[in-house]
């Protein structure tokens, strides 16, 4: 035990007589012959593990594994071209305190009307701790960092009007819940800039159901952020 020692700040040190940090080992360990200097049986521990700790610092055994967090669809928006709001489509996903990586995989539903070749439509989405119909972008959430949005770009042609066209909006945010607990982000779609598009007889006006569980390619993942 005379190797054990608790200097006046209450640092603890073991092997070592300058502790650099509140618990401090040194094994007398080489690169070429390695000591351990820590066990901690705590009923988790097992091989392929590595020690984590949740918000609070409370550290356990877990699987070496990058946690993924699923988020929830609802039932989908209609947004039309002219949309010049964010629409709540109802989805959402629930983040622990930390920095996530939230990646957003969309179909772009077009189902009835024509377009012409020179038709396009660019639609915006993005998140935020509201829970309401319409919001604007000043109350996209703050907790992203960097760019906000989530954007992808539709155009024509479109000839027949009973057959749907379909795209993909795929793209990532990062979200830092400074908070010390678990939050909503309601994911919102629309703000949409469109380019020689002119209502008519017969012409497309919107995307149809966006953002919800009927369309299988649909999802918002998370992971988490280590650094």
């Amino acid at each position: 035990m005379k190797n054990i020692f608790v200097t006046s700040a209450s640092n603890v040190f073991i092997g070592t007589i300058n502790p650099s940090q509140k618990l401090h080992i040194v094994t007398g360990e080489t690169v070429i012959s390695p000591i351990t200097g820590f066990l901690l049986n705590d009923g988790n521990q097992k091989s392929g593990c590595v020690l984590t700790s949740d918000h609070s610092g409370k550290d356990t055994w877990k699987p070496a594994s990058i946690t993924k967090i699923i988020g929830t669809l609802g039932s989908g928006v209609d947004v039309p071209f002219s949309s010049t709001n964010f629409k709540r489509t109802l989805s959402y996903i629930d983040l622990p305190p930390g920095k996530w990586e939230v990646s957003v995989t969309m179909l772009l539903p077009v189902e009835t009307g024509t377009l012409t070749i020179n038709d396009w439509v660019w639609i915006r989405s993005s998140f935020s701790t509201l829970n309401q119909t319409t919001i604007v972008s000043s109350e996209i959430t703050s907790d992203i960092l960097g760019s906000n949005l989530t954007s992808s770009y539709y155009s024509g042609p479109k000839n027949i009007s009973g057959t749907p066209k379909f795209d993909m909006m795929r793209g990532t945010v990062v979200i830092q819940n400074s908070s010390g607990s678990t939050k909503r982000y309601c994911y919102y779609a629309g703000l949409n800039d469109s380019h020689e598009y002119s209502l008519g007889s017969g012409k497309a006006n919107e995307f149809g159901v966006f953002g919800g569980s009927n369309w299988a390619k649909n999802n918002i993942t998370a992971s988490p952020i280590l650094k």
